[in-house]
């Protein structure tokens, strides 16, 4: 599995927890410390990911973005705005064929 963290512009993130414990699981992490120039160049980067974690509200994350990942199986989300935009997202009918989770301020939603 392969897991992305997104928007670490102070570069603190690999040090603010014990990432060696995903590591040992197989979990293959990469950082990206500055904002996507545009959606396709985030489409392109984050297309062989399974877990997105944004780190911040930085990186527009709309439901066209979402729908061009096709390994993504979990988002999580440490801001409420970023929050609330992915669950109106993952509410909307059409998307609940697809496995889904997301973790963040609000707990846990798991859509299959």
């Amino acid at each position: 599995m392969k897991l992305a963290l997104l928007d670490d512009y102070q570069r603190l993130a690999l040090g603010a927890a014990d990432w060696e414990r995903l590591r040992k699981r197989g979990i293959e992490i990469q950082v990206f410390h500055e904002a996507f120039a545009s959606a396709d160049e985030a489409a392109g980067k984050l297309a062989p990911f399974d877990i997105v974690c944004l780190m911040r509200e930085r990186t527009p994350f709309p439901r066209a973005l979402i729908e061009r990942l096709p390994n993504l199986k979990f988002l999580v989300l440490t801001g409420l705005v970023a929050c609330w935009a992915v669950v109106g997202w993952l509410f909307a009918p059409a998307q609940q064929k697809r496995l889904l989770q997301m973790a963040g301020p609000l707990g846990t939603i798991v859509l299959s």
